[in-house]
């Protein structure tokens, strides 16, 4: 139910704002999700290895990824 009322928020919310959508750059798009990929799948492994974690270490991990995809596009 949870991931049901989150598809129509997002759906919602798009159509409201798809003009600041558009403008979004598609390169910079693609380096922030994924960062955030990256953080999720560093999450799930944690996890898969047994460490009982909080989904609040998302966020230093998408930091840190943010972090290194700049420095990989600034090199």
């Amino acid at each position: 139910m949870g991931t049901l009322t989150a598809a129509a928020i997002v759906i919602v919310l798009t159509t409201i704002i798809k003009d600041q959508i558009a403008r979004i750059r598609l390169p910079h798009l693609k380096y922030v999700l994924s960062a955030l990929l990256f953080s999720l799948g560093t999450l799930w492994a944690i996890e898969a290895v047994g460490f009982d974690v909080t989904d609040l270490v998302l966020i230093p991990f998408f930091l840190t990824y943010l972090g290194i995809n700049y420095l990989i596009i600034k090199l």
